[in-house]
């Protein structure tokens, strides 16, 4: 099997668990890094004795020895930077979310197809083991009845935020949200696993200067009801459940679930543990590698990864969160 040698774009704390999780692949390897100053990219690519550290992406996209890359780069700036890939010749793995909007997802998936290119969005659920163990459960629950998917976490950058620092982890103009970077997981495994709702409500909270900062959204499907949780300003303290008549499941966090609990009607709690490895990245690394082998020009797991651009498009919608034009523009 060829290795695939990927670009990285983008130097956040992302990206360096991208690196972490090739070098426990067999099939990829990191040649280059993109960042919008040298001496971030030259740091990045000492961290992770890569040789090639560019500024300029015409540059990357056409000197660098690269069958792929990586976007790590904010929401905003997603679309520019796997459209110019594209239009390169290469292959793209694009983190989460992957477009501002279900547009840009389809705009971009077309430019992939026209160009005869891998694109995926890079979604650790989608390819993570641990829900074809959480798959196998789900029929011994009985009828579903409701669930509740959450993903809280106070961000390592908020504190900064709050006293004055400018941080664009925070600034809405880079398509910065909280809906986008964390309820894009809870939503994603809603509707993997449960399918698209017959209806949806919203609410969602603003910091001062406009950022969404968190939410939740009603699923109501024909027989059951789903809450969909997330924060960027504070931290979870309890799983996710799957209520069905027979029986209940547990999953401990969604983006990287170590340990489930099954609890039959009348038994007692089952603890389930997934032995998960140290960096999940390595599952949606293989699939995408092992894709690009076999010449696949999409992965199946790309059709729920749209549905939930969609439907965070309309928890958008429905609750003003809007985001303005980038400084540059």
């Amino acid at each position: 099997m060829s290795v695939v040698r990927f670009g990285v774009i983008g130097t956040n704390t992302i990206s360096d668990r991208f690196a972490e999780a090739v070098r426990q692949s067999q099939g990829a390897t990191i040649t280059a890094v993109l960042s919008r100053r040298q001496e971030t990219a030259d740091a990045y690519a000492d961290r992770h004795g890569i040789c090639g550290r560019f500024c300029d992406p015409a540059a990357l996209f056409s000197r660098a020895p690269i069958d792929a890359v990586y976007v790590a780069a904010p929401h905003a700036l997603h679309r520019a930077y796997v459209l110019a890939a594209l239009s390169a010749g290469k292959h793209v793995l694009c983190e989460k979310i992957m477009a501002l909007t279900a547009a840009e997802f389809d705009e971009m998936t077309c430019a992939a197809t026209a160009a005869g290119r891998l694109l995926v969005e890079a979604m650790r659920p989608a390819f993570d083991p641990a829900y074809d163990e959480v798959r196998r459960l789900l029929p011994s629950l009985g009828r579903l009845r409701y669930a509740r998917f959450e993903f809280c976490q106070y961000s390592s950058r908020y504190d900064r935020h709050k006293a004055g620092e400018y941080t664009r982890a925070f600034d809405p103009a880079y398509g910065n949200a909280a809906v986008m970077d964390i309820g894009v997981y809870p939503m994603h495994v809603a509707v993997m696993l449960l399918g698209d709702p017959a209806d949806l409500t919203a609410s969602v909270r603003f910091l001062p200067h406009g950022f969404e900062c968190a939410g939740e959204a009603h699923l109501a499907y024909p027989d059951a009801v789903c809450d969909v949780l997330w924060s960027k300003v504070a931290g979870s303290v309890q799983p996710s459940i799957i209520l069905g008549e027979d029986g209940a499941l547990e999953i401990d966090k969604l983006s990287t679930p170590s340990t489930l609990w099954l609890t039959m009607r009348g038994q007692n709690k089952q603890k389930i543990d997934l032995t998960p490895p140290q960096n999940n990245m390595i599952y949606e690394i293989a699939a995408f590698c092992d894709a690009v082998g076999q010449g696949a020009l999409t992965l199946p797991q790309m059709t729920v990864s749209r549905r939930t651009c969609a439907l965070i498009d309309r928890v958008r919608t429905l609750c003003g969160v809007v985001f303005p034009p980038l400084p540059e523009a």
